[in-house]
C-alpha cells in the first residue's frame, strides 16, 4: 500500500513539476505561489526520509568524480554569493528554494533504482502531465475566444498573449517558454520510451501541434536542436518514426491556424511580424529586450571585477536592471541562465553550471535519450533561464541516474 502511495506521489510531482498557475495558499498569498509540486514532492520526500530510507541508493550521484567537483563548486559559489549580496535576504530565499528543487528530484530518483520502473513512472507522469496541459489550455482558450470568465481564487486562467493577436498556451504554467518547455520533456519521454502505443502517438502529436502554437522562438529553437540532435544519433527507424509524429503535427498546426486566421479570430500577419520579423538590439521589441538584456549583463559583468568573481548575489540580478517596465520586480531576470549566473554568482559559477548541465553529460553519454533533452536546453537557456524551474534540474539528474543504472546493468 505505502509502495503504491509513493508511486503515486512521484507521479503526480513529476506531471505537475511546473504548475505555477496552481497557488494552494489561493492568490491572497502572492509573494509565495505554493505549487502542487511542492506539495506533493514534500509528501513524498517525508515518506520516503521516514518509512523507506533504507530504499534510498545516492550512489549515483556520487558515480562521477567531475560532476560532484562541479556540482560542489555550484554550491558554494552561490553560498559566497549570499555573503557578499545586495540582498542577503532574497538571496537565502531564492537559495533554500533552489537546493529543496534540487533535493526532492535527487532523494526522489535515489528511491527508483529499477530501470524499468523509472520508466514506466515517466511514461505514466508524461502521460497525465500532457492531459493536464490540453485541460489548461482549453479553459484559458475558452477565457480568450468567448465571453465566459473562469476565475477560481487558486488558479489563475489570464492567458499569456502576444498583444491582442494571440494567446500563448503554456498549458498549467504562468510563462508559456517555461511551460512549452515541461511539454516538449513530456513529449520526449513518450517518444523515447513508448511511441509504440497508439494512445501515446495521439498525445505526441497534440503535443507536438501545441508546441508549435506556443509561438516562441526559444521553443522552436530547443525543438529544432533536440530534433537535429536526434536523427544524428538514432538509426533509421527511429528517424522515419520522428517525422511522421512531425508531419501529423504540424498539419493539425496548419489546419487549426489556418481556420483561426481566416474567421478573423487571431491575426497571424501581425503574430508572424513581431515573433520573428524584429532582431535589433533594442529596447523595442521582443526580440531585441532579450539581446539587450545578455548584452547589459556580459557589460555588467566584465565591467565590475567584484561581480565578475563572485556575483551580485543569487537571485539578486532583478536589482540591477534598469530601465524596463519589469525593472525591480523579483522575477525580472537577464533572460539568459549563464548571463544570470555570471552575473550573480561569478565567472567560476558559470562554468560549474555549464559544465555540471551540458559538458561532463557530453563526455560521459553523448548518445543518451537524455542528453539530447539537455542539449536542446543548452541553446534554450542562452537566451531564457529555467533556474529555478524544477525540472531543469530534474532532468539534469535524470540523465545522471540513467547513466548509473547503464553502468549498473552492463556490468
Amino acid at each position: 500500500m505505502l509502495n503504491k502511495l509513493i508511486n503515486i506521489l512521484a507521479i503526480l510531482t513529476i506531471s505537475l513539476i511546473g504548475a505555477d498557475r496552481i497557488n494552494i495558499l489561493t492568490d491572497s498569498f502572492d509573494f509565495f505561489v505554493f505549487t502542487p509540486f511542492l506539495l506533493f514532492s514534500f509528501l513524498l520526500v517525508f515518506l520516503l526520509l521516514i518509512y523507506k530510507n533504507h530504499n534510498l541508493d545516492m550512489s549515483w550521484f556520487m558515480t562521477n568524480n567531475y560532476f560532484v567537483l562541479f556540482f560542489s563548486l555550484y554550491f558554494i559559489t552561490c553560498i559566497i554569493s549570499i555573503f557578499l549580496s545586495i540582498d542577503i535576504y532574497i538571496s537565502i530565499k531564492r537559495f533554500l528554494l533552489l537546493v529543496y528543487l534540487i533535493l526532492s528530484s535527487g532523494i526522489l530518483l535515489s528511491y527508483f533504482n529499477n530501470k524499468n520502473e523509472l520508466r514506466i513512472i515517466l511514461v505514466k507522469s508524461s502521460i497525465l502531465g500532457s492531459i493536464l496541459f490540453y485541460i489548461f489550455n482549453l479553459i484559458l482558450i475558452a477565457n480568450w475566444f468567448t465571453n465566459i470568465d473562469i476565475d477560481i481564487s487558486i488558479i489563475n486562467f489570464v492567458p499569456d498573449q502576444i498583444a491582442y493577436f494571440i494567446p500563448r498556451l503554456g498549458g498549467y504554467t504562468m510563462d508559456s517558454n517555461r511551460g512549452n518547455v515541461i511539454l516538449s520533456f513530456f513529449t520526449l519521454i513518450l517518444f523515447l520510451f513508448n511511441r509504440q502505443s497508439k494512445k501515446n502517438f495521439v498525445i505526441i502529436v497534440v503535443n507536438i501541434c501545441f508546441l508549435l502554437l506556443s509561438f516562441s522562438r526559444t521553443i522552436y529553437l530547443l525543438l529544432f536542436m533536440i530534433l537535429l540532435y536526434q536523427l544524428v544519433i538514432t538509426k533509421k527507424e527511429t528517424r522515419h518514426a520522428i517525422f511522421k509524429s512531425l508531419i501529423y503535427g504540424v498539419i493539425f498546426f496548419i489546419i487549426i491556424i489556418s481556420y483561426l486566421n481566416i474567421n478573423e479570430y487571431i491575426n497571424l500577419e501581425l503574430t508572424l511580424n513581431e515573433r520573428f520579423n524584429v532582431f535589433e538590439i533594442s529596447r523595442f521589441s521582443s526580440a531585441g529586450i532579450h539581446l539587450k538584456l545578455i548584452y547589459e549583463g556580459f557589460h555588467k559583468a566584465f565591467n565590475d571585477f567584484k561581480i565578475l568573481l563572485f556575483g551580485s548575489g543569487f537571485g539578486t540580478s532583478y536589482l540591477l536592471i534598469k530601465g524596463y517596465y519589469w525593472s525591480g520586480v523579483k522575477y525580472g531576470n537577464y533572460h539568459s541562465l549563464y548571463i544570470t549566473s555570471l552575473v550573480e554568482s561569478g565567472f567560476f559559477n558559470f562554468v560549474s553550471i555549464f559544465m555540471i548541465s551540458f559538458l561532463i553529460p557530453m563526455i560521459l553519454d553523448y548518445k543518451s535519450y537524455i542528453f539530447s533533452f539537455l542539449f536542446g536546453l543548452l541553446f534554450f537557456n542562452i537566451f531564457y533561464q529555467l533556474i529555478m524551474e524544477p525540472l531543469f534540474w530534474f532532468s539534469i539528474l535524470l540523465f545522471y541516474k540513467f547513466y548509473y543504472l547503464d553502468l549498473k546493468y552492463e556490468k
